[in-house]
């Protein structure tokens, strides 16, 4: 009768009789571990990663064109960061611009409905009545400060989120420059 430490024992020596093929399995898991746990924490670092292999390409036809490398992945980065700087500029205002106008038309689009709701009862006295009408408005209303004691409590996360937003434009930027530059 065999111990489990043996059973196991025999059974990685039938399956996996590589010793390579056990460290990389090890590995393997290790760094998925690694990945799931500190995923949030390594981001920046995984998104720096993404984007100076997607920059690579750039900085190859620069090298093609006898730049150093150095040069290249400085006029590549430059670009980048002009770019990004671009997008920033040009979507961040108009993103604020329409977020201002729904809190505008918000107010007026809420009279407007309840104004249509409480025209039901005369237009369909057989499927609503009165009481029906105010139990609903009562619901809303209750939905609607519920709503806002929630986007309060957003807001705060939000100012959270605000944080990490200037981390990772700071940090993402840096780390492409690097990557990019220490690349062969």
């Amino acid at each position: 009768m065999q111990t489990v430490r043996e059973w196991v024992s025999d059974w990685v020596r039938r399956v996996l009789p590589n010793g390579q093929a056990v460290s990389f399995a090890i590995m393997l898991i290790v760094g998925f571990v690694t990945v799931v746990s500190l995923g949030r924490i390594l981001m920046p670092v995984f998104a720096a990663g993404v984007i100076a292999y997607l920059l690579e390409g750039l900085v190859g036809l620069a090298e093609m064109r006898r730049l150093p490398r150095l040069i290249s992945v400085v006029i590549v980065f430059n670009l980048f960061m002009a770019f990004l700087f671009f997008v920033l500029l040009a979507l961040l205002p108009l993103l604020y611009q329409q977020s201002m106008q729904l809190v505008q038309q918000l107010p007026a689009w809420v009279n407007k409905t309840q104004l249509l709701v409480m025209q039901l009862p005369e237009q369909y006295p057989h499927f609503i009545n009165q009481d029906q009408i105010d139990e609903i408005v009562a619901a809303v209303r209750q939905e609607l400060l519920s709503y806002g004691q929630a986007m309060l409590t957003y807001s705060y996360a939000s100012l959270l989120s605000l944080i990490s937003f200037i981390v990772y434009v700071i940090l993402v930027p840096l780390l492409v420059f690097f990557f990019s530059k220490t690349n062969p």
